[in-house]
């Protein structure tokens, strides 16, 4: 099974790198930490918190689109989860972003979010897909009115403990996956479509915390007149159960 552990990950960054010969396109690069809490309701039902910053560290101009440094975006997520099946959960949760928080035209995203996930256990190898709805209202201006947008995302996604068959306190896990997005309320929403991809090494340290690092990559097209919005990111996850 070990071109399991390889193939995938050698498979997304080939996806990855097939943009890069993407004619006009911008090429960002970000660092974005998340602390997340989670702990139980109840028997059926979590609780989780997450605050995620996105900062970026270069600055990119394509004609009059102008990509500055600094904080692009500010993250604050509740919601709520749950299990269906062992094999099948689902979630809703509720999403309040502060887009470019400190520069001189701050807006905001208000996004419902919900999602369903299928996981599937093959000996240590767990595959999980995922089906999640963003209604995004967006502020492009700052005080203009909200816009909506629906986003439409698909994630497939493999984990595997790196010693042993399950994960244990004090061992390593990989995690990796690719994600399609498609925006329907969008003009040329199928032309305009993105794609993700991450592969990220973690460390369970105990039963209530655990630590995740990765990268990842996220293209999407501007328009049909400025191309690709690449982006390379660091992502830290810091997870806490209560």
């Amino acid at each position: 099974m070990g071109f399991i552990k390889f193939g995938f990950t050698g498979c997304l960054l080939s996806f990855c790198m097939g943009f890069l010969a993407s004619g006009q396109s911008v090429h960002l690069s970000a660092i974005e930490p998340t602390i997340g809490l989670e702990g139980k309701i109840n028997s059926r039902l979590d609780y989780f918190f997450q605050y995620t910053i996105e900062n970026q560290f270069n600055e990119e101009q394509l004609e009059d689109a102008f990509f500055e440094n600094g904080i692009r975006n500010m993250d604050f997520q509740a919601g709520v989860s749950t299990d269906f099946t062992t094999d099948l959960g689902g979630s809703f949760s509720f999403t309040f972003r502060f887009r470019e928080p400190f520069g001189g035209g701050m807006t905001t995203e208000l996004r419902p979010i919900q999602q369903l996930t299928l996981a599937t256990q093959f000996f240590k190898y767990r595959f999980r897909q995922r089906l999640r709805a963003d209604e995004r209202f967006i502020q492009r201006k700052p005080g203009s009115r909200h816009e909506f947008d629906l986003r439409l995302r698909y994630r497939l996604a493999l984990d595997f403990p790196l010693q042993g068959d399950r994960l244990d306190n004090k061992e390593y896990y990989l995690n990796t996956n690719v994600e399609f997005l498609y925006t329907p309320t969008e003009n040329d929403a199928w032309f305009n479509r993105g794609y993700r991809g991450y592969s990220g090494l973690g460390y369970q340290f105990n039963d209530r915390y655990k630590l995740e690092i990765g990268g990842a990559f996220e293209t999407a097209r501007i328009s049909r007149e400025l191309g690709r919005e690449n982006a390379w990111l660091v992502k830290m996850v810091w997870a806490i159960r209560i």
